[in-house]
């Protein structure tokens, strides 16, 4: 149906609809403050209507409500709550009846409701959480509903919770009623409750508004919602998460940790940032203040950094705003004084932060972000460095990941070296049968060389299938000659040593991102707390050009006035990034040099010969790499 048939519905009916929650509030700011905020859905109440007369007169809707502690008519039950979907101008739109709830139980699903058709629209906005949301628009009039002044703490940006007047004697200005939960404040002669500690998810709520409208809590609406502390723990994690992520891709996902740390609530819910505030920092590297301080400027230079060079892209803004909150989580549990240099220092901060971020990942089941997340923690610090300056093989290693030759050890069940010492010994062996009569003859070589009779039994039984898979041993005209040729001279044993592949950092994350949250977090130390969205956003553009566009630095740090170190931690970034392209370029070109046919031959698994090729290819990489630096340097004398 149409608005229009939905307005004739309710007149016939003697019943009123009216539009609420955020999509008044946002057409509200738009008009007060130019917001340009766009509500996705529209919510209405219905007033006039008892829930049977609703489901009688709107037979096609779809009751959604959860389930509840319900009266209606002095009758109470469980069951689902009378929220509705109902197409309203071709879309599905919530609407439910006015209600009153009371608290009968811990938690933010410890309510009863009541429902009657004598229930006025401005008795269901007193429940509401903040002023911002209890206004409403009447669908026939236009009418906007505004018992609380909620116009008024839009137009000063606020927050504000909704204190009821009522009869209350108390002696002190404030009161917390622990029983029934509620926030009494005494202003000049009259006393005003306010229900906001009934319901813990209106913490996070209050600090996520803030974050997304860029608005202050008042400090009184503060003071109800830090008493919420014990009923935080009734949200489940991923309740918690839930409001949380949609904190993360906001505008200001700096606001929702500070916030949340001022009510002191923070500690329920990131327990390992909470610790963060007041751990002093080098103020040569960190002008900016505290941990806690330049964790809320990475978080929100990673957020702009990541809209203006991945727009759209709502789950990479997630996760590159939350790795950003929790890089320096391990500075806590690594904290020590430096008495020479008099300051406190993080050392292997970025390693003990690791089991921190994967705690994280376990409570809010993010298993999927794990990767990207601990790696963020574990190696940001790498970009601090000029990789111009560093070892190229290290570089390459840490891009690109690594096949390691390495001799098997005893850990590993067989051990390449051990084989090696024994080859005198098996020169004078005719046979697999007389290896093994000499393997289980040598206990007393067996204890002095740590080789276990086991493993030896193993290295013959492989080097049984291998002569016998190319058939090499069965043919040859002299077996023994074969034996040492083909399958114990030193460079065929060395082809069986373990190649053990490691992740680059390509294999873990996008590089991109990396980039990103390193520049994000370099950026986060800025002293003049008060431009850092505009240096940020400018850093962004920078960060988006392919290649180091000089001018625009300098232009930058000219219109700011920033101080030569931080400019020039930004343009290490920047060179550093124009490297690793450089390196990841070249990977793509390089073809390794492995004769995949003779490793076939020899008896190595498709996986062994990956791997194989892959240590080569690194080999070349690094080789090629350095050819290039050496010759520009040369071309520079």
């Amino acid at each position: 149906m149409s608005k229009d048939e939905l307005i004739k519905l309710l007149i016939k009916n003697n019943a009123k609809g009216y539009e609420v929650g955020g999509y008044v509030r946002d057409f509200i700011d738009n008009e007060i403050n130019g917001s340009n905020r766009i509500s996705k859905d529209r919510d209405y109440v219905i007033t006039g209507l008892s829930i049977s007369e609703f489901e009688k007169i709107f037979d096609g809707a779809q009751k959604i409500g959860t389930e509840a502690q319900i009266v209606e008519n002095g009758i109470q039950q469980t069951e689902r709550t009378p929220v509705y979907l109902v197409d309203i101008d071709d879309e599905k739109c919530e609407v439910a009846l006015a209600r009153n709830e009371v608290k009968i139980k811990d938690g933010y699903s410890g309510f009863a409701f009541s429902y009657d058709k004598e229930t006025t629209i401005e008795e269901d906005l007193k429940r509401r959480d903040f002023t911002i949301n209890a206004m409403a628009r009447e669908l026939e009039t236009g009418e906007i509903i505004d018992p609380f002044n909620g116009r008024e703490d839009i137009k000063n940006k606020q927050i504000r919770g909704i204190f009821v007047k009522e009869e209350r004697d108390i002696e002190n200005e404030i009161k917390y009623d622990e029983i029934n939960k509620e926030f009494i404040l005494k202003k000049e002669s009259e006393t005003y409750v306010c229900l906001l500690p009934q319901d813990p998810l209106r913490a996070l709520r209050a600090a996520r508004f803030s974050s997304q409208m860029d608005y202050h809590i008042e400090d009184k609406t503060r003071l109800a919602l830090s008493y919420l502390d014990n009923e935080m723990d009734t949200i489940h994690p991923s309740r918690k998460f839930n409001e949380t992520r949609k904190a993360l891709i906001s505008n200001r996902p700096d606001r929702y940790i500070e916030e949340l740390s001022k009510m002191g609530l923070l500690e329920k819910i990131m327990p390992e940032v909470d610790v963060l505030r007041g751990l002093e920092q080098n103020v040569i590297y960190h002008p900016e203040g505290d941990v806690f301080e330049h964790t809320k400027q990475v978080m929100l230079a990673a957020s702009i950094l990541t809209k203006e060079n991945f727009p759209g892209d709502i789950e990479r803004l997630e996760k590159n705003t939350l790795a950003g909150s929790l890089h320096d989580v391990g500075k806590k549990v690594t904290q020590t004084y430096n008495e020479e240099k008099q300051t406190f220092q993080y050392i292997m901060h970025e390693i003990e932060g690791v089991p921190l971020v994967e705690e994280r990942i376990k409570e809010w089941n993010i298993e999927s972000w794990s990767e990207q997340l601990k790696t963020v923690t574990e190696k940001h610090m790498f970009m601090h460095n000029d990789l111009e300056k560093v070892n190229m093989n290290k570089v390459s290693t840490f891009l690109t990941g690594s096949a390691t030759r390495k001799m098997i050890n005893e850990d590993k069940k067989i051990d390449i070296k051990q084989r090696l010492v024994m080859k005198d010994e098996l020169k004078n062996c005719k046979s697999v049968e007389e290896i093994k009569e000499l393997i289980l003859a040598k206990e007393t070589y067996n204890k002095k060389n740590k080789m276990k009779p086991k493993l030896m039994m193993k290295f013959a039984e492989e080097l049984k299938e291998r002569t016998i898979t190319t058939k090499q041993f069965e043919e040859s005209e002299d077996p023994k000659e074969l034996l040492i040729q083909k399958s114990l001279n030193e460079k065929e044993l060395e082809k069986w040593a373990f190649i053990e592949k490691k992740k680059g950092l390509k294999d873990k994350m996008d590089i991109e991102d990396f980039i990103v949250l390193c520049a994000a977090d370099g950026l986060g130390r800025l002293k003049e707390k008060e431009k850092s969205i505009d240096v940020f956003k400018e850093a962004a553009k920078i960060l988006k050009e392919p290649k180091i566009d000089q001018k625009k630095v300098d232009i930058w740090k000219d219109k700011y006035n920033l101080e030569d170190k931080y400019v020039k931690d930004f343009e290490t970034l920047l060179k550093n990034r124009n490297l690793f392209n450089t390196i990841l370029q070249k990977e793509k070109e390089i073809v390794p040099k492995v004769d995949e046919g003779m490793l076939r031959e020899l008896g190595k698994k498709e996986d062994e010969i990956a791997l194989l090729k892959s240590e080569n290819k690194q080999r070349l990489l690094v080789g090629s790499i350095k050819k290039e630096r050496l010759s520009s340097k040369e071309n520079s004398i």
